[in-house]
């Protein structure tokens, strides 16, 4: 879906203003995982102070976007994350 700020700013020939949510492992090691359970594979683990892209929020977990190995989003619980 397309916001209505989009067709707004498109409208009205204005760039729309994009705004990005940025959080960091605050314990030693956090796991990533491929869905927001604790019940799918860990495809990532991340150190402390790691900092990640926010692309969406599902309950008590945070889909985030990595740059390991070629995985592109994953999943951490939030209590993991402190934001920044």
């Amino acid at each position: 879906l397309i916001s209505t700020a989009f067709w707004l700013a498109r409208l009205t020939h204005e760039e729309p203003e994009i705004y990005a949510e940025f959080v960091t492992v605050k314990v030693e090691v956090a796991n990533v995982r491929e869905g927001p359970s604790t019940t799918t594979r860990t495809i990532a683990r991340l150190p402390r102070h790691t900092e990640l892209v926010v692309i969406e929020r599902r309950g008590n977990w945070v889909l985030v976007e990595l740059a390991v190995e070629g995985v592109q989003t994953g999943w951490i619980y939030n209590t993991l994350l402190s934001e920044i």
